[in-house]
């Protein structure tokens, strides 16, 4: 699956406009794959390797849930240099104790 249009698949927003988008390039070209959770690892729902823009994501999520792991992983993409910290902040996923 790669996104192409001009809108946010999370926030359903113009890019321009998307607080997902921090990054000049987009969404263009960020492949998407639904792997098994045993290829993520114990406790992982998704990860991204941003230099070949690529994120892959647990293929039993569906909702909110996977909304929220794709949103999250897609920060990773567009902002490699934020902190895993950042992400969580910016995606809503930071979990207190």
């Amino acid at each position: 699956m790669y996104y192409q249009n001009s809108t946010c698949p999370i926030c359903k927003k113009n890019l321009a406009y998307c607080k997902c988008n921090k990054s000049s390039e987009g969404l263009e070209g960020i492949k998407i794959e639904e792997v098994s959770r045993y290829t993520l690892g114990d406790g992982v729902l998704g990860r991204a390797f941003p230099g070949e823009k690529i994120i892959q994501i647990a293929y039993d999520l569906y909702g909110g849930l996977k909304e929220k792991v794709l949103h999250h992983e897609i920060l990773h993409v567009l902002n490699p240099h934020w902190s895993e910290f950042r992400v969580r902040l910016e995606s809503n996923t930071v979990y207190v104790k």
